[in-house]
């Protein structure tokens, strides 16, 4: 088909209209004329891809990565714009969820994490699949398909020098590969784990139960390391232990900028009650501890168990602390009354009646809520300022470059 792309939307898709059809077309850029290859037809809308660029967008650039396109990787979105225009194209959508989502309105930029950001090697963690052959390799976008690759140019390691393209794998398993970075010199610590796919069926089941990766020893002493039990990224001089299964940013510099933004937004007092929502393995909760002192007291909450023995290690010299294995639910939240709040959800946001729980703590001033989703972002930011809250802060950050994802950073206070 012939198209008018129109303006971009969450997920790096572009608008068309055709003959009353709306079609959401990725590889493109607002304002081209393509040729789109459909490539699924659901009830409302038609999926395409740019097949051929007829009039290219003044932004469109030549992908560095060979393996970027409709046919090959699906792991970035945006190879094929300049990286700046990557950054207007995001703040779109952000601005997009904010107006019609959470009726709100922002004055914010998407900005890089330094100035010397290039969008290459910044993500800590990258996933390969093995075909049936065993050949290492990344999926299509929406496939199972594995395409094969020499390197990848977001990852912070070239995938050329740890020898893991050519060995062979156990078929249908994945391989996960760690880049950890203690002291800040030298080159990262690599390690790398395979889930095979019966032990990825197995801990679907039981997600807290036994270990699930299993780690290579001298078949890759080529470049990459076997498993580590524990792995160590510093942020602002500290240490944070990290387990194999626990969340942590995947952009290298992300934790640092996170945690800075928080703690200047939230602005902690000594002697105050501070509570971490989702707090993973205390990216926030040790900090917060540090500021609000021996007379105040943080309380983390997270669901993960592998992370909550992390932050426990973490926070091991902070006795005002403590993190408490549960879900982020009202009944969870029910005897708590802190001062201020930090949440850092998972994609799907925080649970509707969680929020309006805490929203009812008389004592609390100050929300900051960190999001990976736009969407859902505003979707809850509706619920806080609909409750006598107003958003006093808000930053985006390019966290995810060469991707349609981004981060956003709200302060919320009360009326």
């Amino acid at each position: 088909m012939r198209l008018k792309l129109e303006k971009i939307v969450k997920g790096g898709d572009c608008i068309a209209h055709l003959e009353g059809d709306v079609y959401f077309v990725h590889y493109g850029l607002p304002g081209e004329t393509v040729m789109a290859r459909i490539t699924q037809i659901k009830k409302n809308i038609i999926l395409a891809d740019v097949a051929e660029v007829i009039i290219p967008s003044p932004h469109r650039i030549k992908p560095k990565c060979p393996f970027f396109g409709p046919s090959a990787c699906g792991g970035c979105d945006f190879q094929h714009a300049d990286l700046n225009h990557q950054r207007e194209l995001k703040k779109d959508i952000v601005r997009q969820c904010l107006n019609f989502i959470g009726k709100l309105d922002a004055e914010f930029e998407v900005s890089p994490l330094s100035p010397a950001e290039s969008g290459e090697r910044w993500r800590n963690r990258i996933r390969l699949a093995a075909d049936e052959s065993g050949a290492a390799g990344m999926r299509r976008r929406h496939s199972h398909q594995i395409v094969p690759i020499k390197d990848c140019l977001i990852s912070q390691v070239n995938l050329a020098d740890l020898a893991v393209l050519e060995k062979r794998w156990p078929a249908g398993s994945e391989i996960e590969l760690i880049f950890s970075d203690s002291d800040g010199k030298g080159p990262p610590d690599v390690s790398c784990r395979v889930l095979t796919k019966e032990r990825f069926s197995e801990n679907r089941k039981k997600k807290s139960s036994g270990k699930t990766f299993e780690g290579q020893n001298g078949s890759l002493s080529d470049g990459a390391a076997p498993e580590k039990d524990n792995l160590f990224f510093k942020v602002k001089g500290t240490d944070y232990r990290v387990s194999p299964l626990s969340f942590f940013q995947m952009h290298k510099n992300a934790a640092e900028f996170l945690s800075d933004t928080v703690l200047e937004y939230l602005s902690p007092k000594p002697k105050e009650n501070a509570v971490d929502l989702y707090s993973g393995v205390g990216l926030f909760t040790l900090p917060l501890a540090k500021a609000v002192g021996e007379e105040g007291s943080v309380t983390g909450i997270e669901s993960n168990v592998y992370a909550v023995k992390d932050a426990e290690y973490n926070l091991r010299h902070f006795p005002q602390a403590r993190v408490l294995h549960a879900s982020v639910t009202a009944y969870s939240l029910k005897g708590m009354n802190p001062d201020c709040v930090v949440l850092d959800p998972p994609r799907s946001g925080i649970q509707k009646e969680a929020l309006e729980i805490l929203l009812t703590k008389n004592k609390l001033k100050k929300i900051v809520y960190v999001s990976c989703d736009p969407a859902t972002f505003a979707r809850d930011a509706k619920i806080i300022t609909s409750a006598a809250w107003d958003m006093k802060k808000f930053t985006s950050a390019d966290l995810f470059p060469m991707t349609a994802h981004t981060e956003t950073v709200a302060l919320f206070e009360r009326k």
